[in-house]
């Protein structure tokens, strides 16, 4: 067995509810500077790989605005080794964040639906094929008109339970489980009206929902790409048919994951809204900003797509997924899952887009050489948290690199440049090309 070191990285403590960080020694890199300017990182190739690790996300750090998350948890892939930087607290007030802190994921969670939809096309199972409409395998799980347990405050003080007027079958027979993956379905991101909003959208139930798509109208696939997170609720009820080994039974979608991805990779504190009293005290909790005064959000509870955005995990579990993402561990059928999964099939707004995953360059910039290698990414937002997991793998580097970086901050589009800024950083460090280039420094 592969003996793999891990080493963990902590650096900056919080207080008052905003990290606090030293002064920044080195060059700061963001996506605005990385597509003026070119890469131009301070290099350091007298530096270990872990002493290159602290500095490339010290000097990411240094370039995040203010106010930064109360907590950030990063897992971080690099040379064959496993490391982790945690910083500030859990809740404003509370314990430090370590690797048993539990963070929204967001829409990350898509990346496992479309992992579990190659798996089943891959595997064969029940004949599926991507081709196929959502329409021939949609099951709904348990009570249709139930909506899940309330462990935490959420944003359903009263759930509801009403199901939608049915019709005829709408443009979702048109559809192909291809389309939903790829976000060309034609169908929006969100149930328009009343359930439009970030609230309504996350109090209505299962039944809700598949009579939704069952009697609406839409934009008659293909369509061009539009981001769904409701398609990704369709995915759901699509594999809760599929893995269904009992007509009269049929699982979860929580349940599929735990199945085919959660247990097989040990990620034994990864869960979705029920998150075990156990494990209730390192569920951390997730802010906006009003100025400088941080808000406690209220926890999404995903009842009726959970496939879209119910994860929650912590930076060593979300390392196992990782590295199976990157093709470098984990069981075969998996790995050859994501990389069905993470392949380009259809333009997206940038780059290309897989199965949930979408694929960029990892850095925009005309020099130096060498050109970027390209990197599958996919982010996750709710109301309290940010997160980011990227994936570059082999043959187009000779050293697979990932990353998945969880802040307890909603609304933060410098999540993926952040992550991407420190992937960059190192890639840039294997580069002898690129170290006689640009000036060293002894970064302070």
């Amino acid at each position: 067995m592969r003996k793999t070191v891990f080493l963990v990285l902590v650096f900056a403590a919080l207080g008052a509810g905003c990290a606090a960080h030293g002064p920044a020694t080195f060059v700061p890199q963001n996506e605005t500077t990385m597509r003026r300017d070119g890469i131009a990182p301070v290099l350091h190739p007298e530096l270990t790989d872990a002493q290159r690790v602290k500095t490339a996300i010290a000097q990411a750090l240094a370039a995040l605005p203010a106010p930064t998350a109360p907590g950030i948890a990063i897992a971080l892939h690099y040379h064959g080794k496993a490391y982790y930087y945690y910083q500030g607290v859990q809740r404003i007030g509370g314990s430090p964040v370590t690797g048993a802190t539990i963070f929204e994921l967001g829409s990350i969670t898509k990346s496992f639906t479309g992992i579990l939809l190659a798996n089943a096309v891959n595997l064969g199972v029940k004949r599926i094929s991507l081709n196929d409409p959502p329409l021939k395998w949609m099951a709904i799980a348990g009570k249709p008109d139930a909506t899940a347990p309330r462990p935490v405050a959420t944003t359903c003080a009263i759930p509801t339970a009403t199901p939608l007027p049915a019709t005829a079958y709408g443009t979702a027979k048109y559809m192909t489980l291809f389309e939903l993956a790829t976000h060309t379905s034609g169908l929006p991101d969100v149930i328009p009206g009343v359930y439009g909003t970030h609230v309504g959208r996350q109090c209505f139930s299962p039944q809700e929902f598949v009579n939704y798509i069952e009697g609406g109208t839409f934009v008659h696939p293909p369509a061009p790409w539009l981001y769904s997170n409701f398609g990704f609720g369709t995915l759901g009820y699509v594999l809760q048919g599929v893995y269904a080994k009992n007509p009269k039974k049929i699982p979860q979608w929580m349940d599929i994951a735990k199945e085919q991805i959660i247990e097989p990779l040990g990620m034994t504190s990864t869960f979705d809204l029920n998150v075990p009293a156990k494990y209730r005290a390192n569920y951390a909790e997730g802010y906006l900003f009003n100025g400088t005064v941080p808000v406690q959000q209220i926890h999404w509870p995903w009842d009726a797509w959970p496939a879209a955005g119910t994860l929650r995990s912590t930076a060593p579990d979300m390392m196992r997924y990782l590295r199976v993402a990157m093709n470098v561990a984990g069981p075969a059928n998996l790995r050859a899952a994501a990389t069905i999964a993470l392949r380009p099939y259809v333009p997206a707004s940038s780059g290309g887009q897989g199965l949930a995953w979408q694929t960029v360059p990892l850095y925009a910039a005309s020099t130096p050489s060498p050109p970027a290698p390209p990197i599958a990414w996919k982010d996750g937002g709710t109301a309290g948290f940010s997160s980011w997991i990227g994936a570059v793998r082999k043959p187009d580097v000779a050293q697979p690199m990932g990353i998945v970086v969880m802040f307890s901050i909603g609304s933060q589009d410098n999540v993926g440049p952040f992550a991407r800024a420190v992937l960059t950083t190192l890639y840039l460090e294997d580069q002898p090309q690129i170290r006689r280039e640009l000036p060293h420094s002894n970064g302070g």
